[in-house]
């Protein structure tokens, strides 16, 4: 079974933004110090997402896909991106901005495993 495509919502980014964090391992002997990469996956993208004024509708749809993945993966494709690649989330926040329209906040975080549930 493969995961699931996040739904196609086109994020406004008001802050947030991405971050890359690097794998690595370092050793020091007698004053010197040496760094090398941890595994083949060894770049993770994090992408950290707060919108303002999403439609109630558009929070719903976000809201329930996370919710029914309840922490597994699904394929994401980030901004100015072509390729969907596996992300997982562990929080969303929504709060109420007024009757028709809120803020989200979320963060997105990358996976690497094999393209099975």
């Amino acid at each position: 079974m493969t995961f699931p495509t996040h739904p196609a919502i086109e994020f406004t980014q008001d802050s947030g933004g991405r971050e890359v964090n690097y794998r690595t391992k370092e050793m020091e002997f007698a004053g010197y110090r040496q760094r090398t990469v941890v595994g083949t996956n060894n770049k993770q993208e994090v992408w950290k997402l707060s919108c303002t004024d999403l439609s109630l509708s558009t929070v719903k749809l976000l809201a329930d896909f996370l919710d029914g993945r309840n922490g597994l993966p699904f394929y994401w494709t980030p901004p100015r991106q072509t390729t969907p690649l596996l992300f997982t989330t562990d929080n969303l926040s929504v709060s109420s901005l007024r009757a028709t329209h809120e803020s989200l906040g979320v963060t997105y975080t990358q996976w690497f495993g094999a393209d099975d549930s």
